[in-house]
């Protein structure tokens, strides 16, 4: 190979190592976030000065959801200390605005049981239902 020929290439490969990191310092990476983050909550999340045998109100909310087509959760307490004494979920938001899922919906769970403390609720929204986007109260306990 002659000194012309190497000489020749070398700058063919520099040229395109060249052309090929220029044009990579052109893309534009755009950087993705969310906005907002998903919480569950129960609410309120303290509850004081109650005298034995008074009754109250939980809810369980859904905050900043996107895209939710269902969902199941096991809620647990103290039976030796609590006694759920009514629940409701709060679906679909055709019956419950202030609820969450669109209709039609198909209940899997809704069960309490007092002597393990437990309330295990599972409902999915069915096609032709959009997805639930937004906020709201999954259900609520009275103790």
């Amino acid at each position: 190979m002659c000194l012309k020929d190497f000489y020749a290439k070398f700058l063919v490969i520099i040229f395109v190592w060249s052309l090929t990191t220029g044009l990579a310092s052109y893309i534009i990476v755009k950087e993705v976030s969310a906005n907002t983050t998903t919480k569950i909550q129960v609410i309120p999340s303290l509850i004081e000065d109650l005298a034995v045998g008074e009754e109250f109100t939980i809810n369980v909310t859904l905050e900043n959801v996107e895209n939710l087509y269902g969902f199941e959760i096991k809620f647990s307490w103290e039976p030796s200390i609590l006694e759920c004494i009514s629940y409701q979920p709060l679906v679909p938001v055709e019956t419950f605005p202030e609820g969450v899922l669109h209709e039609p919906v198909q209940e899997v769970k809704n069960l309490v049981n007092n002597t393990e403390g437990t309330y295990v609720v599972a409902y999915s929204s069915q096609s032709p239902a959009p997805p639930f986007t937004g906020s709201g109260i999954i259900f609520n306990l009275t103790f």
